[in-house]
This record gives structure tokens, C-alpha cells and sequence, in this order.
């Protein structure tokens, strides 16, 4: 039989190639008679038990040998082939003989070949290690005996202890450990991090500092439940593997292309920013960011000499969140990315970008659905996916009941706010979250006013487990639970996901969720004094205007009755982009103080949260001024009328 009665059988070998999956690999054609092997199914099988023993350091040598035997009974066939040449010169390689393996190689290399032979090397890299192997000299650069005792006690002090390191077996040009440290009080995950990037100092250019910027390491964090022995060892294939070699690639980058990394830059695993890292995962980019769960200290590394070796955290992006952090910088992308997606990587979290270049939601998630689905899935839980969205639609409830929901939101659906609030029968508030384009399964910020933007920091998505929303709700699912089923929970944990979807669990709840909003405002500061207009003379100025209706106005207009000075209208922080408009309202000589404000500043004290009708009841010009665009100044004249004067506010 020829190769070309197999069909697509060799495709389907290099798609388990380029996941790691060798074992399968072997599996498969193995199964095939040796008899009715071809030679190339023969060449294909040795490169897998090549590429399976150097999996894990060191090298298996019983795997070696088996490649080297299936490739000696071919040899006939093989003396002019790139493939049976290039396997043969790896697994000479990884026998430590070095001359031999040069020799292959270079016949490999006359003969065509170019693609990866081990460790991700081409066979010119491969060539390159055996000749200066052989010659006994390591074409590596290394931290001195000193620079690796900083380095070793930096990365324990501040990251963490490693029982377990990744070593290379081979390294051309760094020598590339990965320090695997476990999850530990504190940090509930596996952290990767780099050693030996750092040698290398960077080609920084002429305006950066290359003692404090030359050097780095990375890191990169993953979930607890990761299959770290599989990840380690390479038998769980690319989708356990890839970001192992996402700190290898991503760490010789500097030394392939003659460049250098820092804060804030990002790096795609192609050209188009398209190409996943793998199959198993919609990541195709990352951007480099200080390791801020590690605290500040961690950031930096100080090396005898007086250089600084830099840490940076590895976050994975989409293909559309790449693209828009090119577009406008890397400030403005991690203002849509949350605290838990910088801190671990999490495979299915949503995009906060969509494929339009928008941002969904502002990025910004309270909740997301799937991830609750996925308990239901993974764990194979008895119930309803619907469950999924029951806790979310209580807390959504109970914020609409409390005015806490932002203009935009209560602009956009007010046929939600009437339905909650006038009790239709038979609508359920689980649907719209699920269904509706306006939600898509998920909470965000803006859905909240500035109340119930800070209510829900402190209560939904704080880390404090003293007021946890879901702490409380996994609370009342025990208790509930407990007394049902004499204290044995569900199968399968997760409790509030059994919780049965109702009027009387809601009511049950909105009691807990009461206390813990009144907790929340006995914490909070209210403006002293009372306004200069009352409640009760405000007038309707803008009766057609649509869209977030919250600003900014200092004391002294709104409580003195002073007259407004200065109006200027920067753009809102992306959270607060449901309600707030950007106007800042303050008085002529608060202006030079909210400018130049330093540290010493007090004007963020002077500023309350206000409608913007409450503004233009204390000056009517301003309502012709409320459409003009961020960035927009005017300064009151004499006669009373707003003159505009741009600043970069």
C-alpha cells in the first residue's frame, strides 16, 4: 500500500502533532499492522517517540531507542529522506552525541529540510546547539552565580516557593527554567514564572534606560484546577501546554528579533492577530502588565550590579481586543478588562471587545452566565441552565426596586423597570438576562447608576467576604438545604444552583440584600448642608434628553449658591459610563485647582454626584452646552453666556 491510500490520515497526524498529543500519535499508528506500515508511517511514529521522550526532561531513553530502531529498519529507504534524516540527527541529539547527530542534521538540512526537530528548534538551530555542544562550549548566556541567588529569592519572596522546575534539555541562546510555584494562601493558582530571560539584556532604544528596563522575566497565572502534571510533562497536549510555550516563545522574542519588551506592549502568536495559541482556546495575543495581585514590590527585581530585572505578567488576549488595544493604548483596554481577568487566566471568560472593535459592556462584568453554566456542565449538576441566571436576576430586581439602575440602562429598557416594579404576572426577569441583546447573559457596570455602581464593588464583585453577595447566597442555599435535607447538600456542590426560582426565594434574599445595602450606606459620605435649591423648586429643564443625566458639581455652587464658573466634560471612567456625563461643574478659582491639582489636592471632596437638571436649574445656559463633546471647556463671561476654551482634561 502507498501513502496515498490513507486519505487524510496524515493530516490528522499533524493536527495531533501541533497539539502535543504524541502519545495518541503513537497510538494510532500503532494500531496499523508493521507490515502494512509505509515508510513515512514508520518515519512518523520514531518522530513521535522522539518528540514524546523529550517531553519531559530528561529525555525517555527507552522512547529513544524504540525511534532509533523503527528508523534503522528503513535506513535503506532513508539514506536521501529530510524527514528520516532530521528524526535520526534528534534522537542522536538527545543521546548526548553531539558529532553524530551534526552529521544527520546536516544531511537533513542539504536535503530540504527546515521544520522543527525538538524543543521547537528549526533543524539550522538544532545544528547550531550540536556544534558548540560538541566543542564543548554553551552558546548560552546565563545570570552569574550572584544575579541568580537575587533572582531565586525574588521569585520565592514574592511569588511564591517551587518545588517543581521546568528545565530545557536544550538552550541555544538563554538558559530557560520555568519555575512552577503551586496555589497557596493568598493566590489560588498556579504561577508560572520565567528564569533565565533576564541574562539577556534587551536592545532597548536610545530614550529608555537599559539598566532599569534591559532585562525581564515573565509569568503567567493559571486556575487551580489546571492539570499542572500533564501541563509539565506535555501529555495533556496544547491544550494544557500552550502557555508553557507562550513563556518560552514569548521570552526569546527579544533575542530572535533584536528588540525588546516592556509594559504595556503586546505580543501575537501571527502576524494578522487571528491565530489562536490553540484550538482548545479563543486567546491569540498577550499584553505585558505588572503582576499587581503580587503587590508592588514584586514588579521589580534588583540584580548586584544595580540593574533591575522586570516582572511582567503575561494576560491573554482576543483578536478583537488586540486590535483595539492598538488602536487606541494599552490604559485604555485594561480599563475594560476587571481585576480577576488580569490576575488568572480563565479560558472561557467573554471578550470585553467585540468583533465590531466595541466595547461590550464597557468591559466591565459583574456576572457572567457561562460561568455558571459551566459548573452545571462540567460537574453534570441535576438542573435546569436556567438556574444559571436566578441569583442575577435577584440582585437586578432588587437594584431596579432601589433606584440603582443607571439612565442608560432605565433609557433602554423601560419596559423592564415597569415589568419589575408593577409585578406582571408571569414575567420572569431570568429570560431577559438570558434572552435579550440588551443583557446577553450578562451584568455589567453600567447597568448601575453611581449608587449602584458602588453598592455592587462592594457588595456583588468586592473581595471582602464579610459582605459577599455570593457568599450570602451560598449561605441561605446551606441553611435551606440543611433543614430539607438534614444537613446532606446536592451532588455535586454549587448549592444556590438547586435554589428553587420564586417569589418566596426572592423575598428571602432581598431581606439579607437590605441589610447589607443599609451596611453599605452607613459607610458612605452624604454632602454637608443643604442645597441652596430645594427638591421642591427644581424645574424640568430638560424634559427630552436622553442619556446618562449624572455630573459633577462642587459644594460651593450646589450648597453656597455660588454662581457656576467653569463647566468642562472629560470622559467618564468606563464603570460609570451608565450614568455619568462628564460634565464637571465648578466655580472660576476651583478650575486652576481641578487642573492642577496634585496630591495635596482636596478638590475630589468638594464634588458631588448630581442630575445635570439639578445643574441648570442654577444656570439655564447651560442646557445648550450639554451636547458638546468630551474634551469641551467654557468659561462664564461677564454677561452671564459660555465661552468655549478646549483644555486635555
Amino acid at each position: 500500500m502507498t501513502d496515498g491510500d490513507f486519505g487524510n490520515f496524515f493530516e490528522k497526524l499533524g493536527e495531533l502533532r501541533s497539539s502535543g498529543e504524541f502519545g495518541m500519535m503513537i497510538g494510532i499508528i500503532e494500531a496499523i499492522p508493521e507490515g502494512k506500515r509505509t515508510f513515512r508511517m514508520t518515519v512518523e511514529l520514531a518522530r513521535a517517540y522522539c518528540d514524546l521522550a523529550a517531553s519531559s526532561p530528561p529525555a525517555d531513553r527507552d522512547m529513544l531507542l524504540r525511534a532509533a530502531s523503527l528508523l534503522g529498519g528503513v535506513s535503506a529507504e532513508g539514506q536521501n529522506d529530510p524527514e528520516w534524516l532530521a528524526s535520526l540527527g534528534t534522537a542522536l541529539f538527545l543521546f548526548e552525541r553531539y558529532g553524530e547527530a551534526e552529521g544527520f542534521l546536516s544531511r537533513a538540512r542539504d536535503a530540504g529540510a527546515g521544520g522543527e526537530c525538538v524543543c521547537g528548534r528549526t533543524v539550522d538551530g538544532m545544528l547550531a546547539v550540536c556544534r558548540a555542544r560538541r566543542e564543548g562550549v554553551e552558546p548560552t548566556e546565563v545570570y552569574s552565580d550572584d544575579e541568580l541567588f537575587a533572582v531565586n529569592a525574588h521569585i520565592k519572596e514574592n511569588f511564591g516557593v517551587f518545588p517543581n522546575v521546568m528545565h530545557e534539555i536544550c538552550s541555544p541562546d538563554i538558559s530557560l527554567d520555568i519555575c512552577v510555584i503551586p496555589p497557596c494562601e493568598g493566590h489560588d493558582c498556579y504561577t508560572l514564572v520565567t528564569r533565565g530571560m533576564g541574562a539577556h539584556k534587551m536592545d532597548v532604544p536610545d530614550d529608555v534606560s537599559p539598566e532599569m528596563f534591559g532585562r525581564a522575566e515573565l509569568l503567567i497565572s493559571l486556575p487551580p484546577d489546571w492539570d499542572i502534571e500533564a501541563c509539565m510533562s506535555g501529555v495533556g497536549g496544547e491544550a494544557l501546554y500552550w502557555p508553557v510555550r507562550l513563556l518560552k516563545d514569548t521570552a526569546r522574542l527579544p533575542i530572535e528579533n533584536e528588540t525588546w519588551l516592556g509594559w504595556g506592549h503586546t505580543v501575537s502568536a501571527s502576524a494578522d492577530n487571528e491565530t489562536p495559541y490553540d484550538k482548545s482556546v479563543g486567546f491569540s495575543g498577550v499584553m505585558l502588565v505588572t503582576p499587581g495581585a503580587y503587590g508592588k514590590d514584586a514588579a521589580v527585581c534588583r540584580l548586584p550590579s544595580g540593574d533591575e530585572v522586570n516582572f511582567y505578567q503575561l494576560v491573554p488576549l482576543y483578536p478583537s481586543e488586540i486590535k483595539y488595544k492598538l488602536k487606541n493604548d494599552a490604559d485604555a483596554l485594561l480599563d475594560l478588562l476587571s481585576d480577576k481577568m488580569l490576575s488568572v487566566v480563565d479560558v472561557s471568560r467573554p471578550a470585553v471587545v467585540d468583533r465590531a472593535g466595541d466595547e461590550v459592556g464597557y468591559g466591565l462584568i459583574v456576572d457572567d452566565a457561562r460561568t455558571h453554566i459551566e459548573k452545571i456542565r462540567k460537574n453534570g449538576l441535576a438542573v435546569d441552565e436556567l438556574s444559571a441566571y436566578s441569583h442575577m436576576a435577584l440582585y437586578l430586581r432588587f437594584c431596579i426596586e432601589h433606584d440603582l439602575m443607571s439612565d442608560v440602562f432605565l433609557d433602554a429598557c423601560p419596559d423592564i423597570e415597569s415589568a419589575v416594579l408593577e409585578q406582571h404576572y408571569g414575567f420572569d426577569l431570568r429570560l431577559f438576562i438570558r434572552d435579550d441583546e440588551r443583557c446577553r447573559g450578562v451584568l455589567t457596570l453600567p447597568f448601575f447608576n453611581c449608587d449602584g455602581v458602588d453598592f455592587t464593588k462592594w457588595y456583588y464583585i468586592g473581595e471582602d467576604d464579610s459582605h459577599s453577595f455570593m457568599r450570602d447566597l451560598e449561605a441561605y442555599a446551606e441553611d435551606t438545604f440543611s433543614k430539607r435535607l438534614f444537613g446532606r447538600p446536592p451532588k455535586g456542590g454549587d448549592r444556590y444552583l438547586y435554589l428553587r426560582w420564586g417569589e418566596h426565594y426572592y423575598r428571602a434574599m432581598a431581606k439579607v440584600m437590605e441589610a447589607r445595602f443599609s451596611q453599605w450606606l452607613a459607610g458612605t459620605e452624604e454632602p454637608e448642608g443643604d442645597p441652596y435649591i430645594s427638591k421642591d423648586e427644581l424645574v424640568d429643564m430638560l424634559p427630552d434628553f436622553t442619556g446618562p443625566r449624572g455630573c459633577l458639581a462642587t459644594d460651593r455652587i450646589i450648597i453656597d449658591g455660588e454662581p457656576v464658573g467653569v463647566i468642562c466634560r472629560e470622559i467618564p471612567e468606563p464603570a460609570d459610563r451608565g450614568w455619568d456625563s462628564g460634565w464637571r461643574i465648578m466655580t472660576a478659582d476651583e478650575y486652576d485647582e481641578y487642573v492642577d491639582g496634585g496630591d495635596d489636592s482636596d478638590i475630589d471632596d468638594k464634588f458631588a454626584v448630581y442630575d445635570l437638571n439639578t445643574v441648570c436649574n442654577y444656570d439655564s445656559h447651560i442646557v445648550d452646552l450639554l451636547d458638546a463633546p468630551y474634551g469641551a471647556c467654557y468659561e462664564r463671561g461677564d454677561d452671564g453666556s459660555y465661552y468655549r476654551f478646549d483644555e486635555d482634561i
